[in-house]
């Protein structure tokens, strides 16, 4: 029998999809452009602020922390819903009907979803190296930086291959494979800062040695006894992960049946769905007002969660702040924890907004939508509003928090102005106060997009883990990458003459503004392609299994026209 069968069949299907070719060529072309600009704005800047000097530690700097967002990021999203897509599919168990081992079929997710990922990574590599050719970046650097980019990589594989394992619903296992990694790479290290009282010179690593986040910082240290046993450690507690679901995958893929107790439902179902009255009368409410809120907005377990994980980033941080009585210290820690919880928010909407649509063509259910009564229009609306009914209060209440952060902020501008005898005028003040409300709107208008695009990319797309990647990548990735670029050339062609502080003011007032310009354009064109295109676009996709992403335009030009009834 051939070693690791499923292994050699996964890698040569893999081996065969045009993503594996194109994440090549993608990764490649976009840190090419990147380190094009780089040493554009080198060029522009000429001496000043040091930026030739240090152009190779910048530009290895920058890869380094942009490389190391990818390998969390798509690391955790490419096997969150791996195994868990089998049990769906009702072919997990199918395999274990031969010889296969858990192991076979565990390793053999991991090495198929991690393909495009580690090809991606390997063609930014050339790139990044060319910072040791400038200067400033030793070999030991570069390759520690390898490594634990590597490590890394395999952890958070390794971790969503696990959380997919004790997983059956996409979403679920999403959000589980996110919790699980930023437990290790944010909460550990931020719990030894707050046992060494944020002082660095009494900083003793105890559980950020299981953290990537903290081999990430001392790559570049003098000292790197720690980089390797915290890149050991990691090492190994990814392997655990496997080992973990290598065992569980034989005896967890069965469907679980409810137990009932006393004819009230499960406790699971009551988690999710509440008692047998509430759930009888928010059905006859909904399903009279429109069916798709009834559907899309039944399960209450994510407004639940969000609830959980925002009542989670509010305690740790404060708790944490108890430990310093610095002012700037605890404020650090507020706007660390809200900016936390907002990436998450953010994941986590991208997931469930395009999930919906996704479930709906793999059960059949849209079929069954398109047949009755109800309009394209209705579908998408009915969508929209249990989206906003589950995520509305969080943001609601997270927007409440950026707002008395930022007026900790300003509060804590005036106290440093007076303890300096600096004035702080009134310009000032309505400097900070519209820096404020942009971020907040910005912050508004780029979950909007979100939402939107969301549902469209779960309409075109087959997979789940797909849509929220493109997502991800279309509405926050590439115009975040675009619009600090742009800020970076405004600042090297028309605002070194201008003083620092209003400078810095400037460039972040335009940088909300675009975005919340970019997040309009992509809610309009998801709107508008949702509610002209959707019968098309679900017949589509329910038809053809794995087609490319095409906007509305391209579909008209395919139709044909009914012919006419004699």
């Amino acid at each position: 029998m051939t070693f690791l069968p499923i292994v050699e069949r996964e890698l040569r299907v893999a081996a065969r999809r045009k993503a594996t070719y194109w994440s090549r060529i993608g990764a490649a072309g976009i840190a090419v452009a990147i380190l094009a600009a780089v040493l554009w704005f080198s060029r522009l800047s000429g001496g000043t602020f040091g930026f030739r000097a240090q152009l190779g530690p910048i530009i290895f700097g920058i890869f380094s922390w942009l490389s190391f967002a990818f390998v969390c990021v798509t690391g955790i999203f490419l096997t969150a819903d791996s195994v868990s897509e089998e049990k769906r599919e009702g072919t997990l168990g199918l395999l274990f009907l031969t010889d296969l081992r858990g192991y076979d079929v565990v390793l053999g997710k991991l090495f198929s979803h991690s393909l495009v990922a580690t090809y991606g990574l390997l063609a930014a590599l050339p790139v990044i190296g060319i910072a040791f050719l400038v200067g400033g970046v030793t070999g030991g650097e570069f390759w520690r930086l390898v490594l634990l980019l590597l490590n890394t990589l395999f952890f958070c594989l390794a971790a969503g291959v696990f959380v997919s394992t004790i997983s059956r619903d996409a979403q679920r296992a999403m959000s589980g494979a996110a919790l699980l990694c930023g437990l290790f790479i944010i909460l550990f290290p931020a719990i030894d800062w707050a046992l060494a009282g944020w002082n660095s010179a009494r900083f003793q690593p105890i559980l950020s040695l299981a953290s990537p986040w903290y081999g990430m910082k001392e790559a570049r240290s003098l000292g790197v006894s720690d980089f390797w046993t915290s890149l050991l450690v990691v090492h190994l507690i990814a392997w655990t992960f496997l080992a973990l679901a290598s065992v569980l995958a034989p005896r967890c893929w069965q469907e679980q049946a409810a137990r009932p107790t006393s004819g009230a439902g499960s406790r699971g179902q009551r988690l999710r769905f509440g008692s047998p009255a509430k759930r009888a009368a928010l059905r006859v409410k909904w399903l009279a007002e429109n069916p798709v809120r009834w559907l899309a907005g039944r399960d209450l377990w994510m407004g639940r969660f969000l609830w959980f994980v925002l009542a989670v980033f509010l305690i740790v941080p404060g708790l944490l702040a108890l430990s310093s009585h610095e002012p700037r210290t605890m404020l650090m820690l507020a706007n660390s924890g809200t900016s936390y919880y907002l990436l998450l928010f953010k994941l986590l909407l991208a997931t469930v907004a395009s999930g919906f649509f996704v479930d709906a063509m793999r059960t059949g259910t849209m079929e069954l939508l398109l047949v009755t009564p109800l309009t394209p229009e209705q579908i998408v609306r009915g969508r929209w509003w249990a989206l906003r009914r589950t995520f509305g209060p969080p943001l609601l209440v997270l927007l409440l928090l950026m707002a008395g952060s930022a007026a900790l902020n300003i509060d804590e501008s005036i106290r440093s102005s007076l303890k300096n005898n600096t004035p702080f005028t009134t310009e000032t003040l309505t400097q900070e106060i519209i820096q404020a409300g942009c971020s907040l709107l910005s912050t508004v208008s780029g979950v909007i997009a979100i939402a939107w695009f969301g549902m469209c990319m779960g309409l075109i797309t087959r997979k789940a883990t797909h849509a929220v990647i493109k997502t991800i990548v279309f509405v926050q990735v590439v115009p975040g990458i675009a619009l600090v670029f742009v800020m970076f050339g405004l600042v090297f062609t028309m605002g070194l003459g201008i003083s620092p502080m209003f400078g810095a003011w400037l460039m972040q007032t335009i940088f909300s503004v675009l975005s919340i310009a970019i997040d309009v354009a992509f809610i309009v064109l998801a709107r508008r392609t949702l509610f002209n295109e959707f019968r098309e676009l679900a017949s589509i996709t329910s038809v053809e299994s794995g087609r490319a992403f095409q906007w509305p335009k391209f579909h008209r030009q395919e139709s044909v026209e009914a012919e006419p009834v004699a």
